[in-house]
């Protein structure tokens, strides 16, 4: 694979399973804290962005699964505020994009949020087949 096809390939786990015999466990980590840090402008301040410094400060290490004990149970404690806080976001971004919007019009249904005042799905039948597609 050249550094091109390389660039331009989609499939993110066809490129870790080329690599994956080749990296490091110290490569991995940074991989991965990679991989989290790259929407850092959304990670809420506070426990959330001090639990990706503290692997990020320590890539280099060997870190013992006991030592990210009290970051699990720090988050679990802080997940309900930042969800809380990122669905205000998403409120606030709909809203500035179609002003007419009800901000609390949106609710959770079969695991996945909708907005009762959205016109209705469209269909399309190709092949026989029904596929939905949100308008």
């Amino acid at each position: 694979m050249t550094e091109s096809q390389w660039l331009k390939a989609a499939d993110g786990d066809a490129l870790l399973a080329r690599v994956e015999d080749q990296l490091s466990p110290r490569k991995w980590a940074l991989l991965a804290y990679g991989v989290v840090r790259r929407p850092w402008d959304v990670v809420p301040d506070g426990p959330h962005r001090a639990a990706l410094r503290f692997r990020g400060d320590r890539a280099d290490e060997v870190v013992p699964h006991a030592d990210f004990t009290p970051w699990v149970q720090r988050l679990a404690d802080t997940l309900p505020a930042a969800v809380d806080a990122a669905e205000a976001r998403q409120r606030e971004i709909v809203a500035a994009c179609d002003p007419d919007a009800d901000r609390q019009a949106y609710q959770e249904t079969a695991a996945r949020s909708t907005n009762p005042h959205a016109p209705p799905p469209r269909h399309s039948t190709s092949g026989g087949s029904v596929t939905t597609f949100s308008a």
